[in-house]
């Protein structure tokens, strides 16, 4: 009979039996979905903003989107940024592998393997080991280090 019954708090509607293991929430502003702890999912559709005016217009339009698969085994965000671009990330093992875009930023690190830097077609970096090994290229000007010191620079400086 408790299962049953529905509860509403805030536009949100769940079932009690499933409150604290799993639940699914819809509303004007959000859908999101859990079973603890095996994965939680959530689309916010609009995001209060107390400042915004007028008074009356407090929830701003938003896209962002969560989702995590065994608490900290896989999580992705991606939401929009004030500036026009999408801001995405990927994690796996919380950290071991980080995949992060921001427009046409890349940022990928394989703890503590690799890691690789990118700012649209001028600026790339690489380097494996920290910087044991590392490849450097700034416009036209490239550099490579070897166990942490610089052994090649070319290009234009």
């Amino acid at each position: 009979m408790a299962s049953s019954c529905r509860w509403s708090s805030g536009g949100r509607s769940t079932s009690p039996s499933s409150l604290f293991f799993g639940g699914v929430f819809r509303s004007r502003s959000e859908d999101s979905d859990y079973l603890f702890p095996f994965y939680s999912r959530s689309h916010q559709k609009l995001k209060f903003v107390p400042e915004a005016r007028p008074p009356e217009a407090d929830l701003v339009p938003t896209d962002e989107r969560r989702f995590r698969l065994l608490l900290f085994l896989y999580d992705s965000i991606s939401h929009p940024v004030d500036d026009g671009t999408r801001y995405s990330r990927q994690r796996v093992l919380w950290r071991l592998w980080h995949d992060e875009t921001l427009g046409e930023r890349r940022a990928v690190d394989v703890f503590p393997f690799f890691t690789y830097d990118r700012d649209g077609d001028d600026e790339i970096t690489w380097s494996w080991l920290y910087k044991l090994l590392r490849y450097e290229r700034r416009g036209g000007e490239k550099s490579l280090n070897v166990f942490f010191l610089p052994a090649i620079r070319w290009g234009a400086a």
